[in-house]
């Protein structure tokens, strides 16, 4: 068992996650081993990410747009299909 303040300070110093989110996260544990290093250190991760913008849920442009300016031209699809035989070309 590691003691509260032991383990903010090794993540901080670590770089584990800033001394914000360990002590939050030491607050709601009673008993904190080596396993929780890994756990908080996800968690600042996800959280980092989310307040970067790498999380988005929507993305802000249209995927078209994001197509067309990668430079990639949209194909027709060049196979007929009959849904009584199967693929004919």
């Amino acid at each position: 068992m590691i003691p509260k303040e032991d383990f903010v300070k090794n993540c901080v110093l670590g770089g584990y996650a800033s001394k914000k989110r360990a002590t939050e996260y030491a607050e709601s544990k009673i008993c904190l081993t080596e396993e929780d290093y890994v756990e908080v250190f996800r968690q600042n991760e996800r959280a980092n990410d989310v307040n970067n913008g790498a999380l988005n849920v929507r993305p802000n442009a249209e995927s078209d747009y994001l197509i067309e300016s990668l430079g990639h031209k949209r194909t027709t699809w060049k196979k007929d299909i009959d849904l009584n035989r199967g693929l004919r070309m």
